[in-house]
């Protein structure tokens, strides 16, 4: 019996210290402050800023924008890759600010990004990563990175992304295709990949994956017919979900000023209203 109580005595002690640091734990990662901030709508513009970290072998560094109030919130966001063109390869540090003459960076970089994007009656508002490539990217280097932003980031799992220009609109239709689990839609703008046994054609078609598309029409750096053969290929796999082609009656490569454009409609709807449509 003396030998027990010490025993039982160390048991308990044992058990009280880890219900205290366990509760204590608890208490530490709820704040209800920032509980509270989930419901609030934003209205700042969102803050951006350069990271140099590497993700992967062609990855040293990118931009991210979050919500203004993303540190004082607890709840999870849409994630939005933006892939940038071949001419603003670099090497994701000294040449990083490259990347924010084009697109969606360079529409939060002056401020025109929305802070707050209501669809269906829901507010949203978006993380956006827009890493710098050194090279041409595989898909698996586009799910690296769409894994590292879950890992560091509060990212909705079930909304994420993708939109790029020339090089980064064929990257987004190549990785939609090999992933189209982990994609819920893209927007790939003067870019298609390339795609001889229109493999990833087919996956686009079956898989159902939304697709808005842009062109110029007399683009003299990657033909308009690119596009349009592509989209036209995808249909004749009988796709649920037909994908969308917006031709600007525009010369030149730079489609995606245009539709990046948060004053640029459809339908009603700007890319980002019409992206946040879909989910997982």
């Amino acid at each position: 019996m003396p030998e027990i109580l010490p025993r039982l005595t160390k048991v308990i002690f044992t058990g009280i210290l880890f219900i205290a640091f366990t509760g204590c734990k608890k208490d530490a990662e709820i704040d209800p402050r920032k509980e509270a901030n989930n419901s609030r709508v934003e209205t700042n513009p969102p803050v951006l800023r350069p990271v140099t970290q590497a993700i992967n072998s062609s990855v040293g560094g990118y931009y991210l924008s979050t919500p203004y109030l993303y540190d004082s919130t607890t709840k999870r966001f849409p994630l939005l890759i933006s892939l940038h063109g071949g001419m603003q390869t670099g090497n994701g540090t000294s040449n990083l600010p490259s990347i924010l003459y084009d697109g969606v960076p360079k529409v939060i970089q002056n401020g025109h990004f929305p802070p707050n994007i209501n669809v269906n009656d829901q507010n949203f508002s978006f993380i956006v990563l827009a890493p710098q490539f050194s090279r041409y990217p595989a898909p698996s280097e586009i799910m690296s990175i769409i894994n590292y932003a879950k890992k560091h980031y509060r990212v909705d799992p079930k909304r994420v992304y993708l939109t790029g220009l020339s090089m980064g609109g064929a990257v987004s239709w190549e990785t939609a295709a090999n992933y189209p689990g982990e994609i819920a839609a893209i927007v790939p703008i003067a870019g298609v990949p390339k795609d001889e046994d229109f493999s990833r054609a087919k996956s686009i078609a079956d898989n159902k994956m939304p697709v808005w598309t842009f062109h110029n029409e007399n683009d003299n750096v990657v033909s308009s017919i690119f596009t349009k053969n592509y989209v036209q290929k995808i249909n004749s796999f009988s796709p649920a979900l037909a994908p969308r082609m917006t031709i600007f009656k525009a010369e030149g490569h730079d489609a995606w000023t245009s539709a990046s454009n948060p004053e640029y409609r459809e339908g009603g709807m700007n890319i980002y209203e019409w992206l946040l449509q879909y989910s997982k």
